[in-house]
């Protein structure tokens, strides 16, 4: 992977087969939240920022093909834990699409994470 695609989203965003029901849009600032705790990660350990985008991917991939299966936080909100790291995404439903309105870190301010605007 080189230095430009280096925990890039993008591979989730374009992921397209016969099985993903729903495409993944992502507000400005959790695509920010998501670079930066990966590059974080892997100033604090070799690899580790690797396994955070694996465990990122993996839940991803489970909101593409059934959203619905988690729990509701703060109605539109939903969010789904990330394996083996402190944090969570907090996402809504819209007809085709899950937006990702927040990947949030479990010790921060909680009302941080609720963004209703894309881009914003």
């Amino acid at each position: 992977m080189d230095r430009g695609t280096r925990g890039s989203l993008s591979d989730f965003e374009k992921q397209k087969t016969k099985q993903v029901n729903y495409h993944l849009k992502f507000h400005l600032k959790a695509k920010q939240e998501y670079i930066d705790s990966y590059l974080w990660y892997g100033l604090q350990q070799n690899g580790l920022e690797e396994r955070f985008k694996l465990a990122v991917g993996l839940v991803l991939e489970k909101l593409t093909r059934n959203p619905q299966y988690f729990r509701f936080c703060k109605e539109p909100f939903r969010e789904a834990s990330i394996k083996k790291f402190p944090f969570t995404i907090v996402f809504t439903i819209n007809i085709n699409s899950v937006f990702i309105a927040a990947i949030y870190h479990s010790k921060r301010n909680p009302s941080l994470k609720f963004r209703k605007q894309y881009g914003k």
